[in-house]
């Protein structure tokens, strides 16, 4: 079967849980590679080494200096 997202990169927010967990392992088992954000730091784990195909995984934060260093990690990750 082919995967429809091969070489894609899919960015998912609140991916330890609910509707954003569910999504992550949906479109990673089309083939895209994903870039995961979280509170909850051992459930992304979790959802990392079930996944396999994370290109980057970090918490989430309401700081605003750790945001932008989460963006600019995510950026340089992709390129």
């Amino acid at each position: 079967m082919a995967q429809k997202l091969a070489g894609k990169v899919v960015l998912i927010t609140g991916a330890s849980a609910g509707i954003g967990r569910a999504s992550a392992l949906a479109l990673a088992q089309e083939g895209a590679n994903m870039v995961l954000t979280a509170r909850r730091q051992e459930r992304l784990a979790e959802l990392e080494a079930a996944i396999q195909r994370v290109v980057l995984a970090c918490t989430q934060s309401s700081n605003s200096r750790i945001i932008q260093v989460q963006m600019r990690t995510m950026a340089e990750a992709l390129t």
